[in-house]
This record gives C-alpha cells, sequence and structure tokens, in this order.
C-alpha cells in the first residue's frame, strides 16, 4: 500500500471545494487499487455530540440531522446517549429524550443510511441491544 504519512507540505489549503481529480493527483497511491479507495463514513453526532449538549437532542433535532446526514451519503449514522445504551443515568446525566424513541425516530428518518448504536459493557445490558 506504501507510506500513508501525511507531512504539512502534502496537506491542501482548501479554501472552497475540492474536485476529486485534485484529491487523486494529491495522493496518488489512493487510484492504485479501486478496492482500497473504498470507504465508510460513519457520523457520530447524535451520539458522541450529545456530550457537548448534555445528551438534550430532541426527536426533532434527531429527525433533522438524520435525513441531512442521509442525503450528504453517509453511510451509518450513531444515534444513542453519549455514553451507549443504558447510558442515561444520574452517574452519566440523563437523557431529554428516552434513547430508544430517539433510535425510532432515526430509523423512520433514514431512507438509506444504516442507524448504529453504542454499547459499552458494563453499562448497556444484552436488554438495551435487544431492544434497540
Amino acid at each position: 500500500m506504501g507510506d500513508m504519512t501525511i507531512r504539512p507540505e502534502d496537506t491542501p489549503v482548501v479554501n472552497g471545494e475540492v474536485t476529486e481529480t485534485e484529491v487523486l493527483l494529491r495522493t496518488p497511491q489512493a487510484a492504485d487499487d479501486p478496492a482500497e479507495t473504498d470507504l465508510r463514513i460513519t457520523d457520530s453526532t447524535l451520539r458522541d455530540g450529545s456530550h457537548a449538549m448534555a445528551h438534550q437532542f430532541t426527536e426533532e433535532q434527531v429527525r433533522g440531522v438524520v435525513s441531512a446526514l442521509d442525503r450528504a451519503g453517509v453511510q451509518v449514522i450513531e444515534v444513542s446517549h453519549g455514553d451507549g445504551l443504558g447510558g442515561s443515568s444520574f452517574n452519566y446525566g440523563f437523557s431529554k429524550v428516552d434513547e430508544f424513541q430517539l433510535i425510532k425516530a432515526a430509523v423512520e428518518e433514514a431512507q438509506r443510511a444504516k442507524i448504529a448504536v453504542l454499547m459499552l459493557p458494563g453499562l448497556g445490558t444484552l436488554h438495551h441491544l435487544k431492544k434497540a
């Protein structure tokens, strides 16, 4: 696969959109084998991003974010309490809306994207995972 080290001098200064051709010119090894360019984007805004909001996402916000990410072509969207399934608690902070209600809203909103959850052993349980 070659040296994949990114050096500061190799990093373009982006002042707008970068075309696919420009990306390939700057990373020629990416074009060598199409299988190596296969990429899956996972967005964790609705899970990890909830820490910044004290786990207060609403169903309306989840639907809006999922809809936008889905239209943008994001393949996997993570939705749950910031600390994963079962995280809404005295220790980690209570969610504004039940996480299963948010997951349901995300699944209903997504046209193409898959909805994922985080489960940390010792916090989430098999019951949480099956319910999700």
